[in-house]
């Protein structure tokens, strides 16, 4: 076979200048549901934008929601190169209005960005948690709230030079999923 025949020859050289690409994503672009990722909120990026208005509009988005569940993500590192990340997710629903949050200390000097999509990640795997506990199988919609621009935009091009292999686990557990999820800058 083929690979008795090559084997020596990569036996024989050094592995010491190969560099790695891009993975490919874990599901082919048929088997793929739209990623949907509302960045309506960047039109006040720029410092000088009123409050008030910037409050208004992230209230009223956060109430385009009502029938979903919604989960917070945020991360954050300390200057001593300490990271954490943590999730809060609310239900709204009027009969039963429920709450659950979680806090994780990640490994030290993590980036930002490494630190948010593990959020995010964290996120979608509470919404599998929930799939799996309650035998939902897609009634549920969820949205998640980040800051973290980056991610959600690494997430919507499927592409991370940074982080493949993660960007690609959130992906593959996306995918997974039989919920509705929004996210939400």
């Amino acid at each position: 076979p083929l690979q008795t025949k090559i084997k020596p020859f990569f036996d024989s050289i050094e592995f010491s200048d190969v560099q790695s690409i891009q993975p490919f994503p874990p599901f082919p672009p048929w088997e793929r549901r739209n990623l949907i990722v509302n960045t309506d909120l960047t039109k006040y990026e720029n410092k000088q934008s009123n409050p008030l208005a910037i409050k208004t509009s992230a209230l009223l988005l956060i109430e385009s929601f009502p029938d979903s569940i919604h989960i917070y993500t945020d991360a954050s590192k300390h200057t001593d190169g300490k990271v954490g990340i943590g999730l809060f997710a609310t239900s709204h629903q009027p009969i039963s209005p429920q709450n659950a949050s979680i806090s994780l200390r990640l490994s030290d000097n993590n980036t930002i960005f490494t630190s948010e999509l593990t959020a995010i990640r964290y996120a979608l795997q509470t919404i599998h948690h929930f799939e799996t506990d309650t035998n939902d199988t897609g009634s549920q919609k969820f949205v998640i709230f980040s800051d973290s621009l980056s991610s959600l935009k690494a997430l919507s091009s499927q592409h991370s030079p940074s982080r493949p292999v993660l960007l690609n686990e959130t992906l593959e557990l996306y995918y997974k999923l039989n919920s509705e999820i929004s996210f939400v800058w």
